[in-house]
């Protein structure tokens, strides 16, 4: 019976590793070493966080708070992606800290906010998290960052702007904005680019190239910067 048992636990063990877990093969984008690292690292990979500076008073009474489309892009993920943990976080005061940890922590991040081309506003006070924040940070685990802020994309000869920094810090696609953009825009924004990349598994690419403007303020996809390997889809 012992060499029976014995002979069990070893084909048991020789199937698993011959047929790996499959929770690194839900990271699409990954290569084999940042998985590895992932594992090694031995934390929770959050699937979505979906971040808004809640600005109190609100910038403006007559628009959307910034956390309006936190929910809908969180239907979406749960549907369409089927990840676990999307986190919708909406403060007056957002800590630098969580705030990168979020960042290095899950494979989609979106983030409405006030910015600049090198800062994203994350307290009333007013304090900023700056590209040099994240200079000694990987950002690996980010399949994609979407930043709803103003001028997050924009080039200025100064300093490396937010969607570059994001992308040198080694996000696979990122996507800001290379001017001044709505609050409200920025919400439909974000949530058609979900449909369209999640639901109908469009690229990153053709979720803005061909995104319907109908009831936006402007045309905010004239002022759309995107990085990296936007050919791929938010979707599994």
């Amino acid at each position: 019976m012992k060499k029976l048992v014995s002979v069990l636990l070893s084909l048991v063990m020789m199937v698993l590793l011959v047929n790996p877990s499959s929770a690194n093969e839900s990271h699409p984008g990954f290569s084999d070493e940042e998985k590895a690292a992932t594992n090694m690292q031995n934390r929770t990979l959050y699937d979505t966080f979906l971040v808004a500076f809640n600005a109190n008073p609100p910038d403006n009474a007559d628009m959307n708070p910034r956390a309006a489309y936190c929910v809908p892009v969180r239907n979406f993920a749960i549907t369409y992606r089927g990840g676990n943990n999307p986190t919708p976080v909406s403060q007056r005061t957002i800590a630098k800290s969580d705030l990168i940890s979020w960042m290095q922590n899950c494979e989609l991040f979106f983030f409405h906010t006030h910015g600049s081309s090198g800062t994203l506003q994350i307290s009333q006070t007013p304090s900023f998290l700056y590209t040099t924040d994240l200079n000694s940070y990987s950002l690996s685990n980010l399949y994609c960052a979407v930043l709803l802020s103003c001028k997050s994309g924009k080039t200025v000869p100064t300093t490396t702007n937010m969607v570059q920094t994001f992308i040198n810090r080694g996000a696979t696609s990122v996507i800001g904005f290379n001017d001044n953009i709505y609050m409200d825009d920025a919400n439909t924004f974000a949530i058609r680019l979900a449909q369209n990349s999640m639901q109908y598994q469009m690229s990153i690419n053709d979720s803005i190239l061909y995104m319907s403007t109908s009831g936006m303020i402007e045309n905010i996809i004239s002022k759309c910067v995107t990085a990296g390997s936007t050919y791929l889809s938010l979707g599994d």
